[in-house]
């Protein structure tokens, strides 16, 4: 869970997992400048969820554009669901790995 304060978090990327994209499209393609963030119970969001997660705390970013990276960050076996880092590294990075 992130529990830093939402104000700090600038930027967030969207992980394409391998078991939905499979090889050629898994990993890190799209990034976006947040606009706003807030805390929201899964149930608020418009989006079928499991009955035992309807109760979750979430966060909503609404971001200004989807961005895509010049080279996508490939995955690796190391994948984590939530990760911060900076967006220096984002830029940088060619794997997973890189961003840590």
């Amino acid at each position: 869970a992130i529990k830093e304060d939402l104000d700090d978090i600038k930027y967030v990327c969207i992980y394409q997992p391998l078991s939905a994209f499979g090889c050629e499209k898994a990993g890190i393609y799209l990034y976006g400048k947040v606009k706003k963030t807030h805390r929201v119970k899964r149930s608020q969001i418009h989006f079928e969820t499991e009955e035992t997660k309807k109760d979750r705390n979430c966060i909503v970013f609404q971001v200004e554009k989807w961005l895509e990276l010049e080279r996508p960050i490939k995955p690796t076996s190391n994948v984590k669901v939530i990760a911060i880092t900076s967006f220096n590294k984002i830029k940088k990075a060619k794997s997973y790995d890189d961003l840590y």
